[in-house]
């Protein structure tokens, strides 16, 4: 999807799909793309979506971005677990390797509630941050165990869930 995407927005010409009951077709200029429709029941998608995280921190988009991307300089390889203490006005990311390497950064955040250390996959974070438009995020949490919901400021259509990571 990610590719369709790149494509799509800077295609010169028409973008036609074309829909089966076995396959979906795009084709972007000269580029076909074929993907196999499942057939399968989709799941209820709302149950996983947290509904009583009274926890919110608001976030420079940007700001948390960057520190995400430095952080995975020296998180694991595999795991790119980052963990993240909300405090009061602050957000603090760390980040360590088997190599006893460390990285550790500061955020000010508009967040008044109890201290939440919470570990997340740096990558899924950013991949959610880059599918956010606006500016500022709200991560609404409940613990360090529940998942994190990650939200536009500008309004909640677009909704992410992160789950955490044990670290």
């Amino acid at each position: 999807m990610l590719e369709i995407k790149r494509l799509a927005e800077s295609a010169e010409d028409k973008i036609t799909l074309y829909l089966g009951k076995q396959q979906v077709r795009i084709e972007i200029d000269n580029q076909k793309f074929i993907s196999k429709v499942i057939d399968a029941k989709y799941p209820v998608y709302e149950e996983v979506i947290p509904k009583y995280n009274q926890y919110e921190a608001i976030i420079d988009k940007n700001q948390l971005d960057q520190a995400l991307r430095r952080s995975l300089i020296v998180a694991n390889v595999f795991t790119h677990d980052v963990k993240l203490t909300f405090t009061s006005g602050k957000l603090a990311i760390a980040a360590n390797n088997s190599e006893q390497e460390q990285a550790k950064e500061d955020l000010a955040i508009d967040y008044h509630g109890s201290e939440i250390e919470v570990g997340f996959n740096a990558k899924y974070m950013r991949d959610v941050l880059g599918a956010i438009q606006s500016s500022t995020i709200r991560i609404k949490l409940k613990d360090s165990l529940s998942p994190a919901l990650l939200l536009e400021a500008d309004h909640e259509r677009s909704r992410h869930v992160l789950m955490p990571m044990r670290i």
